[in-house]
């Protein structure tokens, strides 16, 4: 249950058992407005005055706002990507395939499991893999953006010409930490 009394029955539990509590609350203000706040609470025994409570309260409102804010916005850009007649695709630096890829897997026909480590490079056409292994490393390693041309195997077996765009991502450091890519 989500009620005042039943939320400040368990602060109150958790105060008794552990000395301190600490979560997200939705408050209200005296003009009815509403608002979140962080707060953490912490039990102390004086002797001078028994028990007594101290409590920091931050109110987290625009955090909140700023977060679904973002959600938001990742749900749009997301739908943008998947329905868009491209292949959008990610991978580390050593170019080993991590984690699924839909629109690849869509596209080509590869499972999960055939498109991880290097399995994505089946459905390369041959001819195309030694450009993709002897000329490109020199744009990799100078670490921009770059477009060029190759063919992909289709789903129903058929080779199909595709423009590639692939960019480099940056953490917030500057360092590059992985290669976004688009096949169209």
């Amino acid at each position: 249950e989500c009620s005042p009394a039943a939320v400040a029955a368990k602060i109150v539990d958790q105060l008794k058992d552990k000395g301190e509590w600490q979560g997200d609350v939705f408050c209200r203000r005296k003009d009815d407005s509403c608002f979140w706040n962080h707060v953490k609470v912490s039990m102390h025994h004086t002797a001078a005055w028994g028990d007594v409570s101290i409590s920091v309260l931050r109110d987290i409102s625009d955090l909140r706002a700023s977060e679904a804010a973002q959600r938001a916005s990742e749900r749009r850009y997301r739908a943008l990507v998947e329905s868009a007649s491209v292949i959008t695709w990610s991978r580390p630096l050593s170019g080993l395939q991590e984690v699924s890829q839909s629109g690849w897997m869509s596209f080509t026909g590869q499972s999960a499991e055939e498109m991880l480590g290097f399995g994505w490079k089946n459905a390369v056409h041959p001819d195309d893999l030694a450009v993709l292994d002897g000329t490109l490393p020199h744009e990799f390693v100078k670490g921009v953006a770059f477009s060029y041309e190759r063919r992909l195997r289709r789903y129903d077996g058929e080779w199909r010409w595709m423009r590639v765009r692939v960019v480099p991502i940056r953490n917030a450091a500057g360092q590059l930490v992985e290669w976004s890519g688009m096949e169209q």
